[in-house]
């Protein structure tokens, strides 16, 4: 039976190999929405729904 120190050990060098390996890949940020500029242009009123919003008077956010 493998103890649990041991399988941490073989867990951390696997883990330092794989990223060893990989490291050479640059990272590749994702293309930007078509909707750029309409990102959060709702965002403060959504915001004040919410804050105002009472038990006795709940504000629809959708």
């Amino acid at each position: 039976m493998i103890s649990h120190a041991a399988l941490c050990t073989i867990s951390v060098v696997l883990f330092l190999t794989v990223r060893l390996v990989f490291a050479d890949e640059e990272f590749k940020p994702p293309p930007a929405p078509p909707n750029l500029p309409e990102l959060g242009a709702k965002i403060q009123r959504t915001m004040t729904l919410l804050a105002t919003s009472t038990p006795q008077k709940r504000n629809r956010v959708r």
